[in-house]
């Protein structure tokens, strides 16, 4: 690629959600309460739902 350049409004029509989430990672606002992130980890980890943080925490670092 030779040139490229970002835009300040791409052409997403229709893609509010892309948008939307875009401008959180921009800005750093969190959306995402903790306890779904913790299940979203258990389920990506494999595992068990009793599972704490602290529990989670030693397979993430692996």
């Amino acid at each position: 690629m030779i040139n490229a350049a970002l835009t300040n409004t791409p052409a997403l029509d229709d893609m509010e959600a892309l948008i939307a989430a875009a401008s959180q990672q921009l800005t750093g606002e969190n959306t995402v309460d903790d306890d779904e992130l913790l299940q979203q980890l258990r389920w990506m980890l494999t595992l068990p739902l009793s599972s704490t943080a602290d529990d989670t925490r030693p397979s993430c670092k692996s």
